[in-house]
């Protein structure tokens, strides 16, 4: 690591004489608000630290200012917000128009209906031989439900 020369060695080493007068000569700026190389920073860092009032004029103007561009920024955002949300409920109301009409015209007259599972069935199911019977009913609606999405889909 090197070295600085005009830096001391010793963090809490006294300040030397060109210190302590360009310490003297930057709070004789900042107090009576003249130029300073350095007084522009540190007033920016003591307004960050604990900022003050704007003078009355200065704070009316600001006001002012803001006021009258206030209600035409406003009704932009309010009016960009309504596009917004207009164009979305309109994609979403599309979405379920299409889905309401690709259910509709599923929909196939001669489709499968409902029915019992009795004429699965001719002799009754013995003790234990309940997954038999579930599978065959299984077995029969996957059938009805290839029939349905193919007759669909128009294919005989």
């Amino acid at each position: 690591m090197t070295e600085h020369p005009e830096l001391p060695l010793d963090p809490d080493a006294p300040a030397t004489e060109a210190e302590a007068r360009e310490a003297a000569a930057l709070t004789n700026a900042l107090d009576s608000g003249a130029e300073h190389a350095s007084a522009d920073f540190a007033r920016a860092l003591k307004a960050a630290h604990s900022p003050a009032s704007l003078p009355g004029p200065d704070h009316q103007a600001l006001v002012a200012k803001h006021a009258a561009a206030s209600p035409s920024r406003g009704k932009l955002v309010r009016a960009t917000f309504a596009v917004s949300f207009a164009t979305w409920a309109a994609a979403a109301a599309w979405v379920f128009y299409a889905r309401y009409q690709s259910a509709r015209f599923d929909t196939d007259l001669s489709a499968q209906r409902s029915r019992s599972t009795a004429p699965l069935f001719s002799e009754p199911f013995r003790r234990g031989e309940r997954s038999a019977r579930i599978d065959r009913i299984a077995l029969a609606r996957a059938e009805d439900y290839r029939g349905n999405r193919y007759g669909s889909w128009g294919v005989r």
